[in-house]
């Protein structure tokens, strides 16, 4: 894989890159993104997404403790388990600093092969694809959001980031936005060594592993088995200052 070199990352080039792909993302805003939070709604079984949404709050209420209806409360958390209809509502445009990242370390993303953990049904991976002309793939535990991706031709794998069903070496890069933090490590009994193996397996040598506002992982300065180290953006980069928020990236080593 070819990075930008060093005499590239400059202010004013990561400004420029962070104000495009603002653009870029803002401007990307095919069938497929906009009408994905009714249709998947519809697929679940309700009349569109607001309705989805307001169930899902409702089985809020009846986790409550003060709740005291044992039957009520299980059929709230087996409904929390197998749905998140917040995640379908995720504007493209939360993509932006990963995506400047991605820009600003790699440059020309035409025919890299990304894999993005915890994708739902992958908007993302669309503008990556179909803007960027990358090679992607996803993997996500929300079947209904993997069948509708599949469906537009979105190579997107029901399973877990714990054992992926991809191959050896397979991908340049590997994304992670906001899914291995602590609250949802913990409430779904994640095992954060096996999807950090696992991504390990699935980079080539010389691949990345982008992550973003997760700090399991960022809350340490030592290696973050079994990668080496994670580092920092470019200074360049982090002087945009509140405009980029906590990504590390880790190296996979050539031989």
């Amino acid at each position: 894989m070819i990075w930008v070199s060093s005499t590239m990352i400059t202010v004013e080039n990561a400004r420029r890159v962070l104000c495009e792909s603002n653009l870029r993302l803002k401007k990307h805003k095919p069938d497929f993104i906009t009408k994905a939070p009714d249709a998947i709604a519809q697929k679940a079984g309700f009349y569109d997404w607001i309705q989805y949404y307001r169930t899902y709050m409702t089985s809020v209420e009846f986790l409550d403790p003060r709740q005291n209806d044992p039957t009520a409360k299980e059929m709230a958390e087996q409904f929390r388990a197998q749905h998140r209809p917040q995640d379908l509502d995720r504007q493209l445009v939360e993509y932006i600093y990963v995506n400047t990242a991605l820009k600003m370390l790699i440059g020309d993303l035409q025919d890299l092969s990304i894999l993005q953990l915890a994708c739902n049904y992958g908007p993302y991976l669309h503008y990556l694809k179909n803007v960027e002309n990358a090679r992607v793939a996803g993997i996500d535990l929300n079947r209904l959001a993997v069948d509708y991706a599949a469906e537009h031709g979105l190579e997107v794998r029901y399973g877990s980031a714990e054992m992926m069903p991809f191959g050896n070496a397979q991908f340049d890069v590997v994304i992670s936005i906001n899914f291995l933090c602590p609250n949802y490590i913990v409430q779904s009994k994640i095992d954060l060594s096996k999807v950090l193996a696992e991504t390990y397996r699935t980079l080539k040598p010389g691949g990345l592993f982008i992550s973003q506002l997760e700090n399991f992982i960022h809350g340490t300065n030592g290696p973050i088995a079994p990668f080496k180290e994670a580092l920092r953006l470019p200074p360049e980069i982090e002087d945009l200052g509140s405009c980029m928020p906590d990504i590390r990236y880790f190296e996979k080593p050539i031989g």
